[in-house]
Protein backbone atom coordinates (compact mmCIF):
# COMPACT_ATOMS: atom_id res chain seq x y z
CA UNK A 1 0.00 0.00 0.00
CA UNK A 2 3.12 2.43 0.82
CA UNK A 3 4.44 1.78 -2.73
CA UNK A 4 1.08 3.67 -4.44
CA UNK A 5 1.06 6.62 -2.68
CA UNK A 6 3.17 8.41 -5.60
CA UNK A 7 0.33 10.97 -7.76
CA UNK A 8 1.58 11.70 -11.25
CA UNK A 9 1.54 15.12 -12.54
CA UNK A 10 -0.73 14.15 -14.99
CA UNK A 11 -2.99 12.89 -11.72
CA UNK A 12 -2.39 16.32 -10.37
CA UNK A 13 -3.76 18.64 -13.35
CA UNK A 14 -6.80 16.55 -13.24
CA UNK A 15 -7.59 16.90 -9.24
CA UNK A 16 -6.61 20.31 -9.42
CA UNK A 17 -7.35 22.29 -12.71
CA UNK A 18 -7.72 25.52 -11.37
CA UNK A 19 -4.18 25.97 -10.20
CA UNK A 20 -2.94 26.90 -13.69
CA UNK A 21 -4.09 27.44 -17.10
CA UNK A 22 -2.53 25.60 -19.73
CA UNK A 23 0.95 25.93 -21.16
CA UNK A 24 -0.07 26.71 -24.96
CA UNK A 25 -2.61 28.77 -24.11
CA UNK A 26 -1.10 30.53 -21.31
CA UNK A 27 1.39 31.70 -24.27
CA UNK A 28 -0.93 32.38 -26.57
CA UNK A 29 -2.45 34.86 -24.22
CA UNK A 30 0.33 36.28 -21.77
CA UNK A 31 1.28 38.83 -24.58
CA UNK A 32 -2.55 40.20 -24.40
CA UNK A 33 -2.68 40.29 -21.05
CA UNK A 34 0.88 41.22 -20.01
CA UNK A 35 -0.06 44.70 -22.22
CA UNK A 36 -3.72 45.17 -20.21
CA UNK A 37 -1.85 44.86 -16.56
CA UNK A 38 1.06 47.21 -18.03
CA UNK A 39 -2.23 49.72 -19.03
CA UNK A 40 -3.84 49.54 -15.84
CA UNK A 41 -0.76 50.18 -14.03
CA UNK A 42 -0.71 53.20 -16.06
CA UNK A 43 -3.97 54.33 -15.53
CA UNK A 44 -3.49 53.65 -12.18
CA UNK A 45 -0.61 55.47 -11.93
CA UNK A 46 -1.95 58.43 -13.52
CA UNK A 47 -5.06 58.80 -11.52
CA UNK A 48 -2.41 58.95 -8.63
CA UNK A 49 -0.46 61.61 -9.64
CA UNK A 50 -4.09 63.51 -10.56
CA UNK A 51 -5.02 62.93 -7.10
CA UNK A 52 -2.35 64.19 -5.45
CA UNK A 53 -0.84 66.85 -7.60
CA UNK A 54 -4.76 67.74 -8.95
CA UNK A 55 -6.78 67.62 -5.63
CA UNK A 56 -9.20 70.04 -7.27
CA UNK A 57 -10.23 67.62 -9.64
CA UNK A 58 -10.77 64.56 -7.11
CA UNK A 59 -14.35 64.08 -6.04
CA UNK A 60 -15.24 68.14 -6.48
CA UNK A 61 -19.37 69.11 -6.98
CA UNK A 62 -20.31 71.44 -9.27
CA UNK A 63 -20.37 73.94 -6.62
CA UNK A 64 -15.89 73.37 -6.09
CA UNK A 65 -16.95 71.61 -2.67
CA UNK A 66 -14.48 68.59 -2.13
CA UNK A 67 -16.38 65.64 -1.04
CA UNK A 68 -13.04 64.57 0.91
CA UNK A 69 -10.26 66.70 3.11
CA UNK A 70 -6.43 66.54 1.51
CA UNK A 71 -5.47 64.54 4.74
CA UNK A 72 -8.15 62.01 3.63
CA UNK A 73 -7.09 61.95 0.43
CA UNK A 74 -3.32 61.80 1.19
CA UNK A 75 -4.40 58.55 3.52
CA UNK A 76 -6.35 56.50 1.25
CA UNK A 77 -4.01 57.06 -1.68
CA UNK A 78 -0.93 55.75 0.25
CA UNK A 79 -2.94 52.90 1.04
CA UNK A 80 -4.04 52.79 -2.62
CA UNK A 81 -0.98 52.40 -3.97
CA UNK A 82 0.97 49.81 -1.33
CA UNK A 83 -1.98 47.45 -2.63
CA UNK A 84 -1.63 48.31 -5.96
CA UNK A 85 1.79 47.56 -5.99
CA UNK A 86 1.06 43.85 -3.50
CA UNK A 87 -1.63 43.29 -5.62
CA UNK A 88 0.21 43.75 -8.92
CA UNK A 89 3.66 41.85 -7.98
CA UNK A 90 1.21 38.94 -6.99
CA UNK A 91 -0.36 38.92 -10.06
CA UNK A 92 2.28 39.01 -12.54
CA UNK A 93 4.25 36.14 -10.60
CA UNK A 94 1.33 34.16 -10.50
CA UNK A 95 0.64 35.21 -14.58
CA UNK A 96 4.34 34.29 -15.26
CA UNK A 97 4.95 31.30 -12.72
CA UNK A 98 1.25 30.36 -13.78
CA UNK A 99 0.25 29.46 -10.37
CA UNK A 100 -2.52 29.88 -9.10
CA UNK A 101 -3.46 32.22 -11.74
CA UNK A 102 -6.98 32.13 -12.34
CA UNK A 103 -7.33 32.07 -8.93
CA UNK A 104 -5.80 35.21 -8.44
CA UNK A 105 -7.44 36.67 -11.34
CA UNK A 106 -10.57 36.35 -9.60
CA UNK A 107 -9.21 37.67 -6.42
CA UNK A 108 -8.21 40.69 -7.97
CA UNK A 109 -11.55 41.10 -9.61
CA UNK A 110 -13.05 40.73 -6.69
CA UNK A 111 -10.65 43.45 -4.48
CA UNK A 112 -11.07 46.08 -7.29
CA UNK A 113 -14.80 45.81 -7.58
CA UNK A 114 -15.32 45.77 -3.85
CA UNK A 115 -13.07 49.48 -4.00
CA UNK A 116 -15.26 50.86 -6.97
CA UNK A 117 -17.86 50.03 -4.85
CA UNK A 118 -17.07 51.12 -1.35
CA UNK A 119 -16.42 54.65 -3.20
CA UNK A 120 -19.64 54.61 -5.09
CA UNK A 121 -21.00 53.88 -1.60
CA UNK A 122 -19.58 56.44 0.20
CA UNK A 123 -18.77 59.29 -1.74
CA UNK A 124 -20.27 58.94 -5.47
CA UNK A 125 -23.61 57.76 -5.29
CA UNK A 126 -24.85 60.67 -2.34
CA UNK A 127 -23.87 63.24 -5.31
CA UNK A 128 -23.47 61.92 -8.55
CA UNK A 129 -25.54 64.24 -9.90
CA UNK A 130 -23.05 67.03 -8.76
CA UNK A 131 -19.77 66.19 -9.43
CA UNK A 132 -17.94 68.04 -12.10
CA UNK A 133 -16.97 66.69 -15.52
CA UNK A 134 -13.14 66.13 -14.37
CA UNK A 135 -14.19 64.48 -11.23
CA UNK A 136 -16.50 62.41 -13.69
CA UNK A 137 -13.39 61.58 -15.83
CA UNK A 138 -11.57 60.31 -12.70
CA UNK A 139 -14.39 58.20 -11.66
CA UNK A 140 -13.80 56.76 -15.52
CA UNK A 141 -10.27 56.04 -14.57
CA UNK A 142 -11.20 53.58 -12.19
CA UNK A 143 -13.88 51.69 -14.37
CA UNK A 144 -11.25 51.31 -17.39
CA UNK A 145 -9.49 49.05 -15.40
CA UNK A 146 -11.86 47.19 -14.12
CA UNK A 147 -13.08 46.53 -17.88
CA UNK A 148 -9.36 45.64 -18.73
CA UNK A 149 -9.37 43.23 -16.23
CA UNK A 150 -12.70 41.77 -16.60
CA UNK A 151 -10.99 41.45 -20.14
CA UNK A 152 -8.43 39.29 -18.82
CA UNK A 153 -10.39 36.84 -16.89
CA UNK A 154 -12.48 36.33 -19.56
CA UNK A 155 -9.49 35.72 -21.83
CA UNK A 156 -7.59 33.26 -18.87
CA UNK A 157 -11.35 31.72 -18.77
CA UNK A 158 -11.35 30.30 -22.04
Amino acid sequence: MREKTHVSEEEMKALFPHQEVSKTYLESIRPRILKRCVLIVLLWGFRAIMVTQFPEYHLASDLNQQLLDAASVDSMVNIRLSMVLLGSAVYLYSCYKNLYFRSVNVAALVIVCCLIWSDMELYLLASMSNLSNPSLAMVAFRLIPLALLIQNYRDIRR
